[in-house]
């Protein structure tokens, strides 16, 4: 078990059923496949 599993873990035993990311981090993968939900968000970036 690697550090975003055992945090992936925790969140699941505390309750937790969404989660609020960017796309592809390894704690929402991770977070995932336990069955949290992954609440994805995008900004738009101006120059």
């Amino acid at each position: 078990m690697n550090g975003t599993e055992f945090i992936a873990q925790i969140l699941k035993q505390k309750g937790r059923q969404e989660m609020t990311c960017f796309p592809k981090q390894r704690p929402i993968e991770e977070a995932a496949k336990t069955g949290i939900r992954p609440v994805m968000f995008r900004h738009k970036r101006v120059q």
